[in-house]
């Protein structure tokens, strides 16, 4: 190994074995170093593909939720299980009002919590509390807990209201996409 000194002519100057020896051992092991990360990660991938491999041959994409008070029920019970970040995309100030101290709770406990509510509703209902409301424009009402699991919410106007659960990431990645959206929601 040696070290060059540019400038005309360059200069060449060889390090001492033992520093030689020294830098090479280093190169070696940084070298390891990221081949082991490298494999690490590979080996995750491999875990998650094997999982799916030896899980059921049903695929769960989604549960169906029927009635008022179950789906608000769940809505409560998701919001209350959220560990690092909840975002709500609510038009009904129906279902507002019932997971309101539920979302207050969560950021109190460290969640992050992103709301977007129709402007109407953000003038009557005291959420200034949380840190994160946007308008939303577009008319729908889905929650998504931890980046995992999304419940969205149908026929909240009428007696029939349902909801779908799931955990596929495509739908989970389009509702996070709507909060963000200046088309279906902006800051306040």
């Amino acid at each position: 190994m040696i070290t060059v000194q540019h400038g005309t002519p360059n200069l060449y100057k060889a390090f001492s074995p033992k520093e030689a020896m020294s830098r090479l051992k280093d190169q070696l092991t940084q070298d390891h170093v990221e081949k082991s990360h490298k494999a690490d990660e590979l080996l995750q991938m491999l875990e998650a593909v094997h999982l799916r491999a030896q899980g059921s041959s049903e695929v769960e994409l989604a549960y169906i939720i029927k009635g008022t008070g179950n789906v608000l029920e769940k809505m409560k019970s998701l919001i209350q299980d959220a560990k690092r970040e909840i975002i709500a995309l609510i038009f009904s100030p129906k279902i507002l009002q019932e997971i309101r101290e539920p979302l207050l709770k969560a950021e109190e406990r460290g969640v992050n919590v992103g709301l977007a509510i129709p402007s109407s509703q953000i003038r009557k209902t005291p959420i200034k509390e949380l840190r994160q409301v946007r308008h939303l424009r577009c008319e729908c009402c889905a929650l998504v807990v931890d980046q995992r699991t999304l419940l969205t919410v149908s026929n909240w106007n009428s007696g029939d209201i349902h909801a779908m659960m799931t955990q596929d990431r495509s739908l989970i990645t389009l509702a996070i996409q709507n909060f963000t959206n200046p088309s279906c929601c902006t800051k306040t």
